[in-house]
């Protein structure tokens, strides 16, 4: 008989107070697998063994209330009395498009309709072929039409996060596997949680962490990093120096131990006015931060991963960025902030007609006006970060196919160069 899984969550009886219980109030405030729950010590976050589409479902709920806006208007799983996905889904309760799902809740290649009357998905239409040799996890991204691209789909795409939160794939146990991967509003990856104080070194476009040890064998660390086999000591510093002797009127920043725990270009600095605490170092601007910040993070000097910001004589950011292949090029403003459709082509990429020092006050904002929050994003880039729907950054790479221009029969997908046969190498935008 197959167990019957209610969309609401039951709480359970809990006599006694959870180890490390997280408090709360309601379920949003808890993560997508658990519930809001009575105990001896106040409510509390408890997990639950959800279907993968009631996961889906409650994520998308709480991401709808998070933006303020009615949930019908967010694509939401259907799922049906057992938990399970229906066989046909749709975008939402606003735009009728609909499609045939599998078992893991993932849109069927040539099975999209305009409507669910139409969806047919025991016969799909017939699709292009492509011959893509890649390994996607979650199959191959599709076109507007429901037709398979040659790129990895990321279950990503489209999910709107509020504030200056991004999207992020967690794999979470469900009831009924395969389980879907659940896309989470989070916080990337900073300065403000990288190692000690937080995640480890992670090789790049993988979940492996960076191993290394004192053992003969054992790989090196990157350049100016360190390997943690014990409590050590971190050798990375940011750019500058610090102030020999603070002004009297100077308000104190806060206390700290090591530059990674001062926000932007701030230095730990030890002073007799405030102690150990983050303060403006001398001589330095933002891009000469961004280039040594962008250094320290770059993984393989010699497969020349990861974009590295140009800096004019006076610490400026150049007008003209490129990636450290030289293949692909963007318009910056003063503030380093990548313009909206510049990126493009190396000798297609023309920023000396506009000015793009013209487009930017010396802040950093958004379409609206406000001041976009200041990243510090602790990832390899080759082509930059990705600009929010306001027009701030993100720590998201960005992808160099959406500016590259192909011919009508063609299209953009990223390969690795022939010649590299390390796990690093830099990948190119080519047409196919």
């Amino acid at each position: 008989m197959q167990q019957n899984y209610s969309t609401e969550a039951k709480c359970p009886m809990l006599t006694e107070c959870p180890f490390r219980a997280q408090q709360c109030s309601e379920d949003d405030d808890c993560s997508v697998d658990s519930i809001c729950c009575k105990s001896p010590c106040g409510k509390v976050c408890t997990k639950q063994l959800f279907t993968g589409c009631q996961t889906l479902r409650m994520a998308a709920s709480r991401r709808a209330k998070a933006l303020g806006v009615e949930s019908k208007s967010v694509r939401m799983p259907r799922c049906n009395k057992s938990g399970g996905f229906e066989t046909v889904q749709c975008d939402n309760e606003i735009v009728s498009s609909c499609w045939c799902v599998d078992e893991a809740g993932f849109e069927m290649a040539g099975t999209r309709a305009p409507a669910a009357a139409l969806v047919n998905c025991t016969v799909p239409k017939p699709c292009a072929d492509h011959t893509c040799r890649m390994f996607c996890p979650h199959g191959f991204a599709l076109t507007k039409d429901g037709c398979p691209l040659c790129r990895c789909r990321d279950p990503c795409d489209g999910i709107r996060c509020p504030n200056s939160l991004e999207c992020h794939l967690e794999d979470l146990a469900c009831a009924d596997p395969p389980c879907p991967p659940v896309p989470t509003c989070k916080r990337g990856r900073s300065l403000e949680n990288i190692c000690p104080v937080g995640d480890p070194l992670r090789i790049s476009d993988t979940v492996r962490p960076f191993l290394c040890g004192n053992d003969p064998g054992k790989p090196n660390c990157p350049p100016m990093y360190q390997c943690l086999v014990q409590k050590a000591s971190l050798k990375i510093q940011k750019t500058g120096s610090c102030p020999e002797k603070l002004d009297e009127d100077f308000e104190c920043g806060s206390s700290c131990t090591h530059d990674l725990e001062c926000p932007s270009v701030q230095k730990c600095c030890q002073t007799e006015q405030c102690g150990s605490s983050c303060t403006h170092p001398k001589n330095v601007t933002e891009c000469l931060h961004q280039r040594a910040l962008s250094e320290i993070l770059s993984i393989s000097e010699r497969a020349g991963r990861g974009y590295v910001p140009q800096c004019s004589k006076d610490g400026q950011f150049e007008p003209k960025q490129c990636s450290r292949n030289g293949l692909v090029c963007w318009c910056v403003d003063r503030m380093g902030r990548k313009l909206r459709g510049s990126m493009g082509p190396a000798e297609s990429a023309n920023c000396s007609i506009t000015d793009a020092r013209l487009q930017s006050s010396g802040r950093s904002l958004d379409k609206n006006g406000k001041q976009c929050e200041m990243l510090e994003c602790a990832a390899v880039c080759e082509y930059g970060f990705k600009l929010d729907e306001n027009g701030c950054p993100t720590c998201k790479c960005d992808d160099p196919c959406d500016g590259y221009m192909c011919p009508e029969d063609e299209e953009c997908i990223n390969v690795k160069e022939s010649t590299c046969t390390d796990f690093l190498c830099p990948s190119l935008p080519v047409c196919e």
